[in-house]
């Protein structure tokens, strides 16, 4: 609590990141994407996670060239959920660009103005696609729920992030050689023997054994 809510606190940044996962797994994800050669040497994790991204990248790039669309496959799927759930909503032309949306044989109304993209429910906001209320808005005016997608969403912001890919290089016996220290293997070190679970006992004293033997 210490550090400000801006730096950290989504409902207090000074712009609207267009997700609303509201966990980050980057790590846990590569942890799990790196685990059949996570326990390899240094130089054989190095050049797994090169050639996997080589590959994930031209995928990538591959499935691009086969999309139709300017929107991409998520946010667009996320778009037709968000229209097929306009048909309980109606929207009330108020003043310029600002409509009220109310719910119909509900209590619930939202603000939705058209030219600041926003709307009280502040979906749109946080998430870059129309929600039910815009979408229902957006009919009223004729015009195409796609239009008010966010950038983030285009066929081209996903193309610059494939545009570039990891370099290609040789394999180990054509790389150059470079003078360094010999890298030597750890040193041994012997653990600590098993604890014994007998006590120790004196030189004069009898074992068990012996007292059993005694007494047959």
């Amino acid at each position: 609590m210490e550090v400000d809510t801006k730096m950290w606190c989504k409902h207090a940044l000074s712009y609207y990141p267009k997700c609303d996962v509201l966990m980050n797994n980057i790590f846990e994800a590569f942890n799990s994407t790196i685990l059949v050669a996570r326990k390899k040497p240094i130089l054989t994790i190095a050049e797994w996670i090169k050639t996997y991204l080589m590959n994930r990248m031209s995928t990538n790039r591959v499935k691009l060239e086969n999309w139709p669309y300017m929107i991409m496959h998520m946010p667009r799927k996320r778009l037709n959920r968000e229209i097929e759930k306009t048909g309980g909503w109606v929207a009330i032309w108020g003043v310029v660009d600002e409509f009220e949306v109310h719910m119909v044989g509900g209590s619930q109304a939202f603000i939705v103005n058209l030219a600041k993209q926003t709307c009280s429910c502040n979906f749109w906001e946080f998430v870059g696609i129309p929600c039910r209320h815009i979408i229902t808005t957006i009919s009223k005016t004729s015009k195409d729920p796609k239009d008010y997608v966010s950038d983030w969403y285009s066929r081209d912001m996903y193309e610059k992030c494939y545009t570039h890919n990891v370099n290609v290089i040789n394999g180990k016996d054509m790389w150059p050689e470079v003078e360094c220290e010999e890298m030597l293997s750890p040193a041994y070190k012997k653990g600590p023997r098993r604890l014994k679970k007998l006590r120790r006992r004196k030189h004069d004293e009898a074992s068990s054994s012996q007292g059993k033997n005694s007494r047959s």
